[in-house]
C-alpha cells in the first residue's frame, strides 16, 4: 500500500517531441531506432537528421490525472492499469484544455510504437511512416484505445504547423514525469 503523508503534493507533467524525418532516411521505428543504442544518443542523432523538430510542454487533462489517481491506488501483483496505446493527430488550433476529451479535428490515430520507463517517467514513442497521418498537424494527444473517441489523457497543440507528406516520417516522443513537490 502507498501512504502519502498529510500535506504532500505531487505534480505530474507532460513534454512532447515531434521529429519529422526525410522518409528515404528513417522508413521505420527501426530506422529511428539504429541511431543510437541509449534513448538519449538516439535522441540526439536524430536532432541532427530531422527537418522538423519541436519539444514543449503538455496539458494532462482530467482523464489522465484521474488515471494516474487509479493507478496510484492500485495494490498487488494482478493489478494492471490500462494507460494510452494510441497516438493522434489533428489540425485543430484550439488550445489544451482540462476537460478535453478528443482533438479538435483529427486527422488519424495509431498504435504507440513503444512505451518504457525511464526513471520517474513514462515514455510513449509514436513512428508515423510516410503514408500514415497526410495533412497539417496542429495537435497531438494520447489516448487508451483506437476506437474510444473520448479517451484522451493527455492533449498538445504545436507550437508551429507540421506538413506531413508522403516524403516524411514522424516520431512523436511523449514523456510524462511525477515529481514531488
Amino acid at each position: 500500500m502507498i501512504v502519502i503523508p498529510a500535506k504532500s503534493k505531487i505534480a505530474f507533467t507532460g513534454m512532447v517531441e515531434l521529429y519529422g524525418f526525410p522518409a528515404e532516411k528513417i522508413k521505420t521505428y527501426q530506422d529511428y531506432l539504429s541511431l543510437g543504442k541509449t534513448h538519449l544518443l538516439r535522441t540526439n542523432n536524430a536532432r541532427k537528421i530531422a527537418v522538423h523538430y519541436q519539444r514543449s510542454n503538455n496539458r494532462v487533462v482530467d482523464l489522465g490525472l484521474g488515471f494516474i489517481r487509479d493507478f496510484l491506488l492500485q495494490e498487488g501483483p494482478a493489478a494492471s492499469p490500462v494507460g494510452p496505446n494510441t497516438n493522434s493527430v489533428g489540425s485543430g488550433t484550439n488550445a489544451p484544455a482540462a476537460g478535453d476529451t478528443g482533438l479538435q479535428t483529427q486527422i488519424q490515430r495509431i498504435a504507440i510504437t513503444e512505451y518504457y520507463a525511464s526513471g520517474l517517467a513514462a515514455k510513449f514513442d509514436t513512428f508515423w511512416p510516410s503514408p500514415d497521418g497526410i495533412g497539417t498537424w496542429n495537435e497531438t494527444a494520447l489516448h487508451n484505445h483506437i476506437s474510444n473517441a473520448n479517451s484522451i489523457y493527455c492533449r498538445k497543440t504545436f507550437l508551429s504547423p507540421f506538413g506531413k507528406t508522403n516524403a516524411l516520417t514522424a516520431l512523436i516522443a511523449w514523456t510524462l514525469t511525477s515529481v514531488a513537490v
